[in-house]
């Protein structure tokens, strides 16, 4: 049966799935990216930019998902990715599955590693749906994380209803928790080599 009704929390979390995510790095590291041109001394044109995986630094890379005006960015959302000596850290899944898994293959074909842990910012689906093809990683998240995502995804019809481009999608939906979490704060500070704080990763 369909239903016409839902939770305040299921409205709530399908409204989420409509931002974008976006990973704060230090501005120099995303030089190059298309930037905004102002038309005839008017407001700034909107940019266009593909799907990619892009170095932003020694062993720090960032994904993109195609979008710009006149595009359908529901479900879409960007990942990052550090490359350590013994393999990667993704910071966050993305959402359907087809994503995750293109995700997952640009890093490791970029690198040669593969992805010993991951970082999810947040429980939305678009940033935590591909766990679940991460299974081999740690999954770390807050704990206020965890306790969010641990119901579950929006129902399936909602998501299809909402975002039909990707209704085969819905239903290969599987979620998979964090393993370890932490409260306020945690720092990474071994493994991973980067320019980036000086090879520290702190979570908050």
């Amino acid at each position: 049966m369909t239903r016409n009704r839902y939770t305040r929390r299921e409205v709530t979390a399908f409204a989420a799935l409509a931002g974008l995510g976006a990973w704060l790095a230090p501005a120099k590291l995303f030089a190059g990216i298309p930037q905004a041109r102002k038309v005839s001394g008017s407001v700034p044109e909107i940019p266009s930019w593909p799907t990619e995986l892009r170095r932003l630094a020694p062993n720090i890379y960032a994904y993109t998902q195609a979008s710009g005006p006149g595009v359908d960015n529901a479900s879409l959302s960007n990942a990052g990715v550090i490359a350590g000596p013994e393999g990667l850290l993704a910071i966050d899944t993305l959402g359907p599955p087809i994503h995750a898994k293109a995700f997952k293959a640009a890093a490791q074909a970029a690198t040669g590693k593969t992805f010993g842990r991951v970082i999810n910012t947040h429980h939305h689906l678009d940033h935590t749906g591909g766990n679940r093809f991460f299974r081999g990683a740690t999954i770390v998240a807050t704990e206020k994380c965890r306790a969010e995502l641990a119901p579950g995804f929006p129902p399936v019809p909602l998501l299809q209803r909402f975002m039909p481009k990707f209704a085969a999608e819905f239903p290969k939906l599987q979620v998979v928790l964090p393993t370890v979490t932490f409260e306020d704060r945690m720092v990474y500070c071994h493994g991973f080599s980067s320019e980036l704080n000086n090879g520290l990763i702190e979570l908050r």
